[in-house]
């Protein structure tokens, strides 16, 4: 696993550099030990020097059917870089040395959590929590550490963190579509295949959906020639948008079920005699219902700000009605039938 460090070494002055390593020494593993350290000549000026540094790194756990995504940061040394002078080899330094390691400890976890809700882009968050461990170090040097500087014996839990859901949220969807006209128009137009692309913003339990479906129809018989429809094509386009309000009647952690309706405008494009392509169609109205079936949930820490997410398969089964621009009395209505894989966020809130 990647991990990404900045290496502090405690000599009298701090120099910092960044750097990827895989030998690295958790906090969770003990605390420093001489063994940890090479053992140099008197020529050093220091007592002793060891690479203190924050371990980074992502991780993603699954409990309780959602997958956690997050950071992780402990502190950590260094012990090809960590060195002490022979004469130098004492309990007193060894047991700064044990301090010092705790201390960075509780700030790296005070970086943990602030990763929890910012992102550190350029690292510079990193840099300002050890800035603030150097400068506990320098207050306390030869004395105890303040008491709010102690650490929890409680393991870290991502799951436990107390969130809320917010409001607002959003998705997009995409997946496959069938259309089957009827009244008049099934006696020219079979079923039709094609494609459904959806956009949708969520408030709660309401749902605000774009969809835009096109397919493709066979043509059975050319019912209405008065349009001159071309009798070598076989097949005709059609295309519906619609913008819907829906309203979840059933929310669970497994299924959504609800209904919308809206308006809509769509049609069919036919070859003539006369002109390239003759639109008929028009204005109209969807209404119908939505079943998500929720394939997978997760909770992520990583991005821009938390968010809880799902993929679902959305079906749909709406009703459209087309009200004929070219002649006020034509209606084209249609079954429609959709199978798309849907993909929900909602930003998180820390309670």
């Amino acid at each position: 696993m990647e991990k990404t460090i900045i290496i502090l070494a405690l000599l009298g002055t701090a120099s910092l550099c960044m750097g990827q390593t895989k030998d690295l020494h958790k906090w969770s593993e003990g605390l420093p030990d001489w063994s940890d350290h090479q053992i140099v000549d008197l020529s050093h000026d220091e007592p002793s020097s060891t690479a203190f540094t924050f371990s980074k790194e992502r991780r993603t756990i699954r409990k309780d059917g959602t997958t956690y995504s997050y950071y992780d940061v402990t502190a950590a040394f260094h012990p090809s870089l960590s060195w002490v002078r022979s004469d130098s080899v004492t309990d007193d330094v060894l047991a700064g040395i044990r301090k010092d390691f705790d201390l960075l400890e509780y700030f790296a976890r005070c970086y943990r959590d602030t990763l929890l809700t910012t992102r550190d882009k350029d690292g510079s968050i990193q840099m300002e929590y050890l800035e603030r461990f150097q400068q506990a170090r320098e207050q306390a040097r030869g004395g105890a550490y303040p008491s709010a500087y102690s650490l929890s014996s409680e393991p870290f839990d991502i799951t436990g963190i107390p969130w809320t859901k917010s409001r607002r949220g959003g998705g997009v969807s995409i997946g496959a579509y069938s259309s089957i006209p009827f009244g008049s128009l099934a006696k020219m137009l079979g079923l039709s295949v094609g494609v459904t692309l959806g956009i949708d913003k969520r408030w709660n339990r309401s749902l605000l959906l774009v969809d835009f479906s096109g397919g493709l129809h066979r043509i059975t018989r050319n019912y209405y020639g008065l349009w001159g429809i071309n009798k070598n094509d076989k097949h005709t386009p059609s295309a519906l948008v619609s913008l819907n309000y829906g309203f979840d009647v059933v929310s669970t952690r497994a299924v959504r079920l609800g209904l919308h309706t809206g308006p809509a405008f769509g049609g069919y494009f036919f070859t003539t005699k006369e002109v390239p392509t003759l639109f008929v169609g028009g204005p109209g109205i969807t209404e119908g219902l939505y079943l998500d079936l929720i394939l997978s949930h997760s909770v992520s820490f990583i991005g821009e700000r938390p968010e809880s997410a799902d993929s679902s398969l959305r079906f749909r089964v709406y009703g459209s009605h087309l009200w004929s621009l070219q002649q006020e009395s034509l209606i084209f209505p249609a079954i429609n039938f959709s199978v798309s894989l849907h993909f929900n966020s909602h930003p998180l809130n820390r309670r």
